[in-house]
């Protein structure tokens, strides 16, 4: 059904254990996003019977599946997915500009896709990654140093806004950029263990705080 209905929107399919198949876009009708560049020629796979996954390296292919069955042309299919496509600059937008509130210069970085942004606190450099959402935030260095190396400790997961009870923000927050200055020491300090707990008191405010 999948292989029919494609061929009948005129998209070239290939028949195989995984239906795989490619569509021709116009780039130049996709919502521009800043260090982002689309090609004509987009690979897909068949998800279901229902479903096309635009096939990584493409930026298209962080769409997910996309519905094709309810598509009445080709045009129609290609507007969807500039529809998909429209949605998620928009999101990644909304993102950045959250982030934004707790790291001026956070921004959209590649491979892999991620937000990033740093805080200075006590003229220290802190570097953050965010949620795709971008309304949490996690420690992952502090100026040039990273925060964690082989094996990985537990990272705590904070949000952003400081919401109904700014003092129990700002206060997980310091305990984490307090964790993170342990955890750099230790990377730059080779002779002592490498990896980090967090003690039963921050794990115990983390998950008060979010309600678990």
């Amino acid at each position: 059904m999948a292989i029919t209905k494609l061929k009948w929107l005129r998209v070239q399919v290939f028949a195989g254990d995984v239906v795989k198949g490619q569509i021709m876009i116009n780039p130049s009708c996709f919502e521009k996003l800043a260090g982002v560049t689309i090609s004509s020629l987009q690979r897909f796979e068949v998800s279901g019977s229902d479903r096309l996954v635009i096939q990584a390296p493409s930026p298209l292919s962080k769409l997910g599946p996309i519905d094709f069955l309810e598509a009445t042309s080709h045009e129609d299919l290609v507007l969807r997915i500039e529809g998909q496509w429209r949605a998620f600059v928009l999101g990644i937008g909304e993102a950045v500009k959250i982030a934004q509130r707790l790291a001026s210069d956070a921004k959209l970085c590649f491979d892999p896709w991620r937000i990033e942004g740093t805080m200075i606190v006590n003229f220290e450099r802190i570097r953050l990654l965010f949620s795709p959402r971008g309304d949490r935030a996690c420690v992952t260095g502090i100026d040039n140093h990273p925060m964690i190396n082989e094996p990985a400790p537990p990272r705590i997961i904070l949000p952003v806004e400081r919401g109904k009870d700014p003092e129990a923000h700002d206060r997980l927050w310091r305990s984490a950029i307090e964790q993170a200055r342990k955890c750099v020491a230790e990377v730059n300090a080779p002779h002592e263990s490498q990896s980090l707990s967090l003690d039963l008191a921050t794990r115990d405010l983390v998950a008060s705080y979010q309600g678990d």
